[in-house]
């Protein structure tokens, strides 16, 4: 990049944004300027915010979605019994969970699978969240699992999976067929919610 008139360090700034999903060169050449031109405590603070959430964000010891200390802010409310328990939604990650509370229609519970299953690349079930997630429908008071993974040919090897596991156990449910999600659980919340809401029971 420093053929076309960038520093080395604007050049390195350019190239470490472009990690970010969704950010191709024209994004993190815009998102570089703006830091440029913006006064340095915005630097500051913006490098300071990053190490401390890096620092102190985790993963919740139960759904194992973002926490602080060990138990997120779901987790505490259903403690607390401001969320529906005998709901459970099952994501591959983290991320995936802020759309479905912007939808504003769950008031249920969720766990994390940490991936999905992908012989390809040499991950299997054991690298994921599922045994936390049969111990907890077996203790658990959870009436309904909904199963809300990205579509794509990892998911319906991952959901074929937990569909026999989970079946003997409590009724499974997966969210509309045709939601247009792309890859990822995202921004379109609105059909998001309606998917959630014309979920179907699938059974082994």
């Amino acid at each position: 990049m420093t053929d076309i008139g960038y520093s080395p360090a604007m050049a390195q700034l350019v190239e470490t944004l472009c990690q970010f999903d969704g950010v191709g060169p024209v994004t993190a050449e815009r998102m570089a300027m703006q830091v440029m031109v913006f006064p340095p405590e915005f630097a500051e603070e913006l490098a300071d915010r990053l190490l401390r959430a890096k620092r102190l964000v985790g993963f919740c010891h139960r759904c194992y979605s973002f926490a602080e200390n060990g138990e997120c802010q779901v987790c505490q409310k259903a403690k607390q019994g401001k969320r529906d328990r005998t709901k459970l939604i099952v994501v591959a990650s983290a991320r995936d969970v802020i759309p479905v509370e912007k939808t504003g229609e769950y008031n249920g519970c969720f766990h994390v699978l940490g991936g999905l299953i992908s012989p390809i690349d040499g991950i299997g079930p054991e690298a994921l969240h599922i045994q936390p997630l049969i111990d907890r429908v077996e203790k658990g008071k959870h009436q309904e699992v909904i199963l809300l993974l990205p579509p794509n040919p990892e998911s319906e090897v991952t959901e074929q999976y937990l569909v026999q596991l989970l079946s003997p156990l409590t009724q499974v449910s997966r969210v509309a067929i045709g939601l247009a999600l792309g890859s990822e659980i995202g921004s379109d919340t609105v059909t998001l919610a309606r998917a959630l809401s014309d979920r179907r029971r699938v059974e082994a």
